[in-house]
């Protein structure tokens, strides 16, 4: 967490007398600085509100390592939400919510979406993916320097016109392709010319597949 955060955290803890007083300024303070930490407000009337807010604030003091803040997170659950790893006994906040823990509980159950006030875009769309215009795809397959390449632009792509364009421009790369041999004595035999070019056998050599 940043220093001025944790700065912020000591002063509360300073101030605890003021806060346990619930003189106005303590509990200014202590709301205050709990917006900036959790990016949240905490309920009031409770009776122990304030000192839960308070404890909840020296946890980080005591842990300021672990902690990671609310701007500097990728997943938020939504206030006062919670969740957990099916048939895992750890309990996660928003205080022990990791974004790589968030990542694989949306990944093992997505129905908890719903659980999150902020979640990546790229999470948003999974599941739904836009597959890219046909138009768009076809230009690339044309562009492309080896099946390998028309393969990973195709991808798991069914569209007729995208299949199409695919094998054609596999077709064109097959013809032309540059192949190395290692001449024998029937190649010579065969292409004098090559022995006259003072070739030998065991040399290589590139040809061309028409």
């Amino acid at each position: 967490m940043t220093i001025e955060l944790l700065e912020k955290i000591k002063f509360v803890e300073q101030n605890r007398i003021q806060v346990a007083a619930k003189t106005p300024e303590g509990i200014a303070l202590l709301k205050s600085v709990y917006q900036d930490v959790f990016n949240e407000t905490y309920a009031e009337g409770c009776g122990p509100c304030h000192e839960q807010a308070f404890f909840r604030l020296m946890k980080i003091l005591n842990r300021p390592k672990s902690f990671i803040p609310m701007s500097e997170k990728k997943y938020i659950l939504k206030e006062g939400y919670q969740v957990s790893i099916f048939g895992g006994p750890e309990v996660y906040t928003n205080d022990n919510l990791t974004d790589e823990i968030a990542a694989k509980l949306l990944k093992d159950r997505p129905a908890l979406k719903s659980s999150f006030a902020v979640i990546p875009s790229e999470e948003k769309s999974k599941g739904n993916p836009k597959p890219e215009r046909a138009d768009v795809l076809i230009a690339k397959i044309k562009e492309a320097a080896s099946e390998k390449e028309v393969d990973e632009i195709t991808g798991d792509d069914q569209r007729a016109t995208v299949v199409k364009a695919a094998l054609e421009r596999k077709a064109e790369l097959k013809k032309g392709t540059e192949h190395t041999k290692v001449l024998t004595q029937q190649d010579l035999d065969d292409n004098p010319e090559l022995a006259e070019q003072g070739f030998k056998v065991g040399d290589k050599v590139k040809i061309e597949e028409q």
